[in-house]
């Protein structure tokens, strides 16, 4: 195990509940492998779905059962492996989804109390006895490896490799929905949006969104009543807003109908919680603004702060109307993919500090897992080595009513961590303070403190407002399918008929039906396409995903030919000419064959 690279090789010794005593817990998570498979977990995956995965991963030469992935988590008595968990623990109960090929839990009972062990041992000679000593054991380990910071950014790391990795097709949708709203004047309404109203009181309208006044916002018709326009918007879509360290990101924030956005009498744009390193720049446009993001790292910025999330939240107020308009999206920071060389730190046998390089106040979650505070000293790691170190660490919460069991990692490089065990008799709201010190010899003494917010579990969250869709509409354009049988239907670029070689065109919205966009599906490319997908005895689900998505891509640029075919119509400009028929026929053609193509290598 020492011959490969880790991501993360750290061990920590925690005490259980009901005095059983203690167990040592080492992670390891290795280096993604180059030559390793890619995961084929499916996007709509649950946290308790098992996935199956084939091929080798970067554990399987010390797992049991490489195949399967099994006994990833190992239970350790007198150095024998007594019990062991497979990669369903680490997707499930940890919920590390992307970090299950490469990690291994390591845990030693030795430290518990005889008649603990003895619990244990009293079913089978393979397997532990799952009594009370067990779950204390399970809910230790889950409490302590749950909220890992280092498990927890390169899970983040991980899911924005699969996020980049699927940004295509992900992109072409949500590109594709935006076109669709801005044809809606096509389109007829068939339920009407609604929203959800909240008690009123005489708070402001800017802070959280939790606040008890009514608010409008964007949302779906499946919660509270119906609100009015106008909204406030912020492009480009999507839940999530990622930002890497020096890049900006530019977003555009208007209003719909636009013609609203000159009655904004105040905005505010703010992050919950705030992040000093965040620059932003608002250009005023004429019904819009721009605003341009920007993580900009500090020097000697510590690497292991990744991934930083906040919430963008935006609010205004608009004339002659009592609610305000909100939109929040959020915001994650990610640290770059390839990360400069950071310099080696200079230990020394005499150390000089000790710090906390956790960002504070530290957020003690209650009922949450253990919290694990960053700490970096000076000193080489052979100081606090052994059964009677040259140095030690001691940590305490100043606070006299809480006394949390506290246990430190072995120093690594400098680096170490101090687990804190939530204690039960802390109340939401309350700031509480700690001590943290490493005694030497002859009396020597380093020492820092840090601070701590008592906060709830993030959950379910009854939004205080009226929300207004715009409703449940009919598609502004109809999606139809050609066959053979059909090719002597004149719709085809004005055309008499189709033929084989056509993979598709569009009619124009008129006053009764909106955009009609035809594809050809037996496209001649498009049926022996099929045939070598068939022959290579793909499953049905991906013959039918990869044909789905060459429909989508189509059925995409149609629209989009539509729309220059359009704007230049309605523009008459005498330096651009309106593109024939047949000019648009042989290119959208040409993107067939080219997609097609790109889809077999």
């Amino acid at each position: 195990m020492d011959n490969v690279t880790n991501q993360i090789d750290k061990a920590f010794s925690t005490e259980l509940l009901e005095d059983y005593g203690n167990i040592s817990i080492r992670i390891i998570v290795l280096q993604k492998s180059a030559e390793a498979p890619t995961s084929l977990t499916p996007e709509d995956s649950q946290t308790d779905e098992p996935i199956i995965d084939k091929g080798k991963t970067p554990v399987s030469s010390y797992l049991e059962d490489p195949k399967r992935g099994k006994k990833c988590v190992v239970f350790l008595v007198n150095g024998q492996r007594q019990h062991a968990w497979d990669n369903s623990f680490i997707q499930s109960d940890l919920e590390f989804k992307y970090l299950r090929n490469r990690m291994i839990v390591i845990v030693d009972v030795d430290g518990m109390k005889p008649e603990a062990i003895a619990d244990l041992m009293q079913g089978s000679r393979n397997q532990f006895y799952e009594g009370k000593v067990y779950e204390a054991i399970s809910s230790r380990v889950i409490a302590t490896l749950k909220g890992d910071p280092d498990l927890i950014r390169l899970e983040a790391e991980a899911e924005e490799e699969i996020y980049e990795l699927k940004s295509g097709d992900e992109v072409v949708k949500r590109a594709l929905d935006k076109l669709i709203d801005e044809h809606h004047n096509m389109s007829k309404r068939i339920a009407e949006g609604s929203s959800e109203v909240g008690e009123k009181t005489d708070a402001g309208y800017y802070g959280t969104i939790n606040t008890k006044r009514d608010v409008v916002m964007k949302g779906d018709s499946k919660i509270g009543i119906e609100g009015e326009e106008p909204l406030l918007i912020i492009s480009p879509e999507g839940f999530t807003i990622r930002l890497k360290p020096n890049e900006s990101r530019k977003l555009i924030l208007r209003s719909v109908p636009n013609y609203e956005w000159g009655n904004i009498e105040d905005l505010n744009i703010a992050f919950d919680p705030p992040i000093n390193e965040i620059s932003m720049v608002k250009n005023t446009l004429i019904q819009s603004v721009s605003i341009d993001l920007t993580f900009i790292e500090p020097r000697d910025f510590d690497q292991e702060e990744y991934p930083i999330e906040t919430t963008l939240r935006i609010t205004a107020k608009f004339k002659d109307r009592p609610e305000p308009r909100i939109v929040e999206r959020r915001l994650l920071v990610n640290r770059p993919r390839i990360i400069p060389p950071q310099p080696t730190p200079k230990l020394m046998d005499e150390p000089t500090f000790l710090k906390v390089t956790s960002r504070q106040p530290v957020k003690f979650c209650i009922g949450g897992p253990d919290v694990h505070i960053k700490l970096r000293w000076d000193g080489k790691d052979y100081l606090s080595e052994g059964d009677n170190p040259l140095w030690y660490f001691e940590a305490n919460c100043v606070n006299d009513y809480c006394s949390p069991n506290m246990t430190f990692s072995k120093p690594n490089a400098g680096r170490l961590e101090l687990l804190v065990q939530i204690p039960e008799n802390v109340n939401l709201g309350e700031t509480l303070s700690f001590e943290v010190a490493a005694f030497g010899p002859e009396g020597k003494l380093l020492r820092t403190t840090f601070i701590g917010e008592v906060v709830s579990l993030p959950g379910p969250r009854r939004v205080s407002a009226s929300i207004r869709t715009g409703g449940h509409r009919r598609s502004p354009y109809e999606l139809k399918y050609i066959k053979k049988e059909q090719y002597d239907q004149e719709t085809c670029w004005g055309a008499s008929q189709w033929t084989e070689n056509d993979p598709g065109c569009f009619q124009d919205p008129t006053s009764t039906s909106p955009l009609i966009l035809l594809i050809n599906e037996d496209m001649k490319e498009l049926d022996l396409y099929r045939d070598r997908l068939i022959n290579k005895r793909l499953a049905e689900s991906t013959i039918e995903n990869r044909t789905t998505k060459y429909v989508s891509h189509i059925a995409f640029h149609l629209y989009q030919i539509y729309r220059s075919y359009k704007e230049i119509r309605e523009n008459e400009s005498d330096d651009v000419e309106l593109p024939e028929d047949e000019d648009m026929r042989r290119e959208i053609r040409r993107v067939a064959v080219t997609l097609l193509t790109l889809m077999e290598i």
